[in-house]
């Protein structure tokens, strides 16, 4: 099977980022999968790795905001669901 690869515009499509000094940043300090250089002016970022990464960082957001929950004595179901 055949590696699926996304490009920036790939990414921004996505909302995954929307600029290139955030995707740096991301790929430096938070574990943002390496980039794949197809040429000398052009990469790619194998797309399993980019949407196992986003699928942590969602999973990662949902247990902090569990965690915060519990210490405010929120219960699940006392949420209204999209309640600003």
């Amino acid at each position: 099977m055949a590696m699926r690869l996304y490009r920036y515009p790939d990414l921004v499509a996505r909302k995954i980022v929307t600029n290139r000094v955030t995707l740096a940043r991301w790929q430096r300090a938070n574990g943002f999968p390496a980039s794949i250089r197809l040429g000398p002016n052009s990469v790619a970022f194998n797309a399993d790795e980019v949407d196992i990464w986003v699928r942590s960082r969602l999973n990662n957001a949902q247990s902090l905001q569990s965690t915060v929950d519990k210490a405010e004595g929120i219960h699940p179901n006392d949420k209204v669901k999209g309640a600003l």
